[in-house]
């Protein structure tokens, strides 16, 4: 799926959601959700996270338990700022679900997002 095809809609997160993410190659790296979907989610970094493919794990909030949740995804793709400075990059990042614990915290996330009611233009 390239970034104008979608499995779900996502969500604008107003204001963005701060997190920290990491990997195998990756040192730790504070990174922007923008958006979220029940299949995926939009981040923004001001460093690169990898070529489409590569695998890294996110940590989402979860105020239901009072900490933050590792969820593996999958860098989809990625966009190149043009503007500001420095440079910061677009991810498009898919999901890999691995129980029902880590859906039921992204349809959380997912449904505070739809309250707010705007519906994402990332692409």
């Amino acid at each position: 799926m390239g970034p104008c095809s979608r499995r779900d809609p996502r969500f604008s997160l107003r204001p963005p959601l701060v997190l920290s993410i990491h990997g195998d190659a990756l040192p730790t790296t504070g990174a922007q959700l923008l958006d979220i979907s029940r299949s995926g989610t939009a981040i923004l970094a001001d460093v690169l996270l990898g070529d489409p493919g590569v695998f890294f794990v996110l940590d989402l909030p979860d105020d239901s338990a009072s900490e933050r949740q590792p969820i593996s995804c999958e860098l989809r793709w990625v966009l190149a700022e043009n503007y500001p400075l420095p440079q910061r990059w677009l991810h498009g990042a898919q999901f890999g679900i691995s129980d029902e614990r880590v859906q039921r915290l992204i349809d959380r996330w997912v449904h505070r997002a739809r309250r707010a009611g705007a519906i994402s233009r990332q692409p």
